[in-house]
């Protein structure tokens, strides 16, 4: 490798690479690391940081840091804030006494955790708040069964029905909007690590990987992270959640009841474990042609000059066309994988919700 004066013809990430190891061949009682890895590319980042910490073993080891992910193990934190210590301390005492480092913590990872914990929360409240429609129906059919006409039940069965309704609202409303804080929170932190990444990588680097596939990492992968990830996290765990409320509801009030809808939850589950190892299988196959596109995209708008200069672009757009066609053939291979499953599911729905009914009839012509 050409040097040159000063090492004028390194990297950013060779020069970081020769200072970390100047440093180790020292063997120094003392290392002071200014964001040590900051400029080292993602493929030896993890190998510099094993490094680091096996040959440091020992010695007083002073790290200047702005990803607080990379200091939580550190013996002692110091805050500095405008130039004048804030704080001090281990990772855990000054989440707990400073201020100023848990928003810097909640900011950096805390917020999203915080707000998919309020999402699950208030996706559980939506599951009780739902089963009172269950109690407004009870005491309606109560009523007309044994022939009470009185308001009381009337106006019983419209409090419990306004309540879920109310109830649904309220938390429907505060669950999405934490799901949309935890959609953000997921991808942007590695949006802009992605973007930091990308301005030291060597121009080899791009060789050897396709440049489709990192824009469509960036933008169509990661989009569809944080639009469908949290939602299908909360949906799932709160689904749980509200089939837990309804079997231990219908359990409290008839035990054979109850014991149909936990057996036909179980076998919505094993039908959804089922479609979820189909579409992991063909998922890859959607993924690759997502990236066949954005390729095809980014090309043709990277030489649109020469493709109209030289009167390319009626071959240029059919070759769009068909990465289009592909991307098409990769969403629907997913959706038909996966639709047996989603009617199965229905099916045992409606199957196991008239076995409730005609169970319920017969349990209450015998009494």
């Amino acid at each position: 490798t050409i040097v040159g004066s000063s090492g004028s013809q390194l990297s950013g990430g060779e020069r970081q690479r020769i200072a970390i190891a100047r440093a180790m061949l020292k063997d120094a009682p003392i290392v002071i690391l200014d964001e040590a890895t900051a400029f080292i590319d993602p493929e030896n980042e993890a190998i510099v940081q094993k490094a680091i910490s096996a040959l440091t073993a020992g010695k007083t080891l002073i790290v200047i840091a702005h990803r607080l992910s990379t200091i939580t193990g550190a013996d002692n934190i110091v805050v500095v804030n405008a130039g004048n210590i804030e704080a001090q301390g281990t990772h855990e005492q000054l989440l707990a006494h400073c201020p100023l480092y848990k928003d810097m913590w909640q900011a950096h990872i805390g917020a999203r955790d915080e707000a998919l914990k309020k999402s699950l929360f208030f996706s559980f409240l939506n599951g009780i708040f739902a089963s009172f429609q269950f109690g407004a129906l009870y005491f309606i059919v109560d009523a007309l069964a044994s022939d009470n006409h009185s308001l009381t039940s009337v106006w019983l069965a419209l409090g419990m029905m306004m309540l879920s309704i109310a109830g649904r609202i309220f938390s429907s409303f505060f669950s999405m909007n934490e799901q949309t804080v935890v959609g953000y929170g997921m991808v942007a932190d590695k949006r802009i690590s992605i973007g930091d990444r990308l301005r030291y990588i060597p121009m080899g680097y791009f060789n050897k990987n396709n440049i489709g596939t990192i824009t469509g990492i960036v933008t169509t992968t990661l989009g569809d992270v944080e639009s469908s990830a949290p939602v299908a996290l909360v949906n799932m765990i709160g689904g749980f959640f509200n089939s837990v409320v309804l079997i231990l509801f219908l359990l409290l009030f008839n035990w054979q009841l109850g014991l149909v809808a936990l057996v036909g939850v179980v076998c919505y589950l094993l039908v959804t474990e089922a479609a979820t190892r189909k579409s992991t299988s063909t998922a890859e196959k959607r993924q690759s042609a997502q990236r066949g596109l954005v390729e095809a995209v980014l090309e043709y708008i990277q030489g649109m000059g020469v493709v109209k200069s030289f009167g390319f672009e009626k071959d240029s757009s059919q070759s769009i066309a068909a990465a289009i066609r592909d991307s098409n053939k990769g969403n629907l291979k997913l959706v038909y994988a996966v639709a047996p499953y989603i009617a199965l599911q229905q099916l045992i729905v409606r199957i196991f919700s008239t076995i409730l009914l005609i169970l319920s009839i017969y349990l209450y012509t015998i009494n």
